[in-house]
């Protein structure tokens, strides 16, 4: 792959999302979706892109020299932290766990732009059925 552009794509999809919409509406989701964007740039690096994926998900674009089990790592590492989102339901203020699982694709892995969306959206609908 050319220097330049993304070199990895990494999916992180928030678990259980449906739970809290569900329990506690889904401007609730909205706020747990917005506190891990704003987790997921603060460890990304400058350079990466992130952007919203369908469903409850993200997605980044990495542009990084490290070797893919580096780059798998940092990501799982920053996935794996747990983050706990503030949600106002009345009077009262609840703190949310929010979690969430990620794969990291290698650009120079994949075939086509196709390709990479289909394993994203097969990652995405599997964890979202988990």
């Amino acid at each position: 792959m050319e220097r330049g552009g993304p070199s990895y794509v990494a999916l992180f999809v928030v678990d259980h999302l449906h739970v809290i919409n569900a329990q506690f509406g889904h401007s609730s989701g909205d706020r747990v979706l917005r506190a891990l964007c704003r987790h997921l740039k603060s460890f990304l690096s400058p350079q990466d892109q992130l952007f919203r994926w369908t469903g409850p998900a993200f997605v980044g674009l990495l542009d990084r020299e490290e070797d893919p089990a580096e780059i798998q790592s940092d990501i799982e590492r920053i996935a794996a932290y747990k983050l706990d989102a503030a949600v106002q339901i009345g009077n009262r203020s609840i703190l949310l766990p929010v979690k969430c699982t990620s794969v990291t694709v290698p650009l120079a892995e994949a075939s086509t732009l196709a390709d990479v969306t289909t394993r994203l959206d097969a990652f995405t609908s599997e964890r979202v059925h988990h």
